[in-house]
């Protein structure tokens, strides 16, 4: 089952969901440097995505902007999760799989009707409308970008609801215009789907009685987008589509209902508690990328102390060694000195004689 790749960012981005201006990726306060909750990594700036479209993917782990909002959100599910017995990932992508084996590695269950067209690594071959699964046994599946692939969706929304547990939750994601009604042809031919559904491999486009399908297969929904949940500098700081659009499902028969779901995904406490996390990861990044950067800070001092300390020794070598040749100089000359003195000494004794001699001699002539 492949993945969309104009889909939601590209529909729902043109269309405006809620009116607001400029809805593709937003840049972050701090200069344009992004940060992935899929892998807790910073960049100034992300790789090409599907189809080459720019700045997409994280360079570390490859999430899409989709992948990243969804890993926020699973985050927030982390306590539930934890207790969680069954989790069921559709069409897995590699970031968020990851995520859920490890904030549910006793529950978690891959699930994909044709792995081999994306090459991907899954537990369970199987279609969405007809799960190999017990009446309400699933405490969270996660559907993105699956629904426009399937033929008879209704058929794949009451499998949801039917797997389900009772407050139990499914995330979703599609292709979206929400200015029209869903345009759907499941026998029209390759290049009119890429025409009209963005994709050849995407059977509809959907409109905004998204919702309405949803409600008609027993499920009660709630959709939530990026910039309400994070507003727009979160949504900016992880480079996501502010408007971009997912939705929480759960059966309609569950006590709860999904209007309180906000407050699950925000670890039980308002939208802004999921926004509150967001700057506590960012904070602690932040303060983690200080601690770094001034230990390496010191590193370098350190080296920069040590080089100077060697070059010092350096030249105390080398003027040991110069030391050692200039006495080693002035040792031969010592040796040369001494080698002569007795010689020159003896001379002068002998001249000193001759000059007595001399004296002594003259005194004897003289008359007396």
């Amino acid at each position: 089952m492949t993945t969309s790749t104009t889909g939601t960012t590209a529909r729902q981005g043109a269309a405006g969901a809620a009116g607001r201006p400029g809805t593709g990726p937003g840049r972050s306060a701090d200069g344009g440097l992004r940060w992935c909750p899929a892998c807790g990594d910073e960049a100034s700036a992300y790789g090409p995505g599907p189809r080459g479209r720019p700045d997409a993917a994280c360079p570390r782990c490859r999430a899409l902007e989709r992948h990243r909002f969804l890993s926020l959100v699973l985050d927030g599910l982390a306590p539930r999760l934890a207790l969680a017995s069954l989790v069921v990932d559709v069409a897995p992508s590699r970031p968020v799989a990851q995520q859920l084996r490890r904030l549910c590695p006793q529950g978690y269950l891959g699930v994909d009707f044709d792995p081999g067209a994306d090459g991907r690594a899954v537990d369970v071959r199987a279609s969405l409308t007809d799960l190999p699964l017990a009446d309400g046994s699933v405490d969270l599946l996660v559907a993105y970008h699956v629904l426009e692939h399937v033929p008879d969706d209704a058929a794949a929304m009451r499998e949801v609801a039917r797997v389900l547990k009772p407050g139990g939750l499914a995330l979703l994601q599609v292709p979206w215009a929400p200015g029209r009604a869903t345009d759907e042809d499941p026998d029209a031919s390759a290049d009119e789907r890429v025409r009209r559904f963005g994709q050849a491999d995407h059977v509809r486009m959907y409109g905004h009685d998204v919702e309405d399908r949803l409600r008609a297969a027993g499920l009660d929904v709630a959709r939530m987008t990026p910039v309400d949940w994070l507003g727009d500098d979160g949504a900016a700081l992880m480079h996501l589509w502010p408007e971009e659009s997912s939705w929480v499902v759960t059966p309609t028969t569950s006590a709860d209902g999904v209007g309180r779901h906000r407050g699950v995904l925000a670890g039980g406490t308002s939208p802004g508690g999921l926004a509150g996390a967001l700057v506590r990861s960012r904070a602690a990044t932040a303060e983690a990328t200080a601690r770094r950067a001034e230990a390496e800070e010191r590193g370098d001092a350190v080296r920069r102390d040590l080089a100077a300390a060697r070059a010092r020794v350096a030249r105390l070598e080398d003027e040991v060694r110069a030391a050692r040749k200039e006495s080693a100089r002035w040792r031969r000359a010592y040796e040369r000195l001494r080698g002569r003195l007795p010689v020159r000494v003896a001379a002068g004794a002998a001249r000193g004689a001759r000059g007595l001699g001399r004296a002594v001699g003259a005194l004897r002539a003289v008359p007396r």
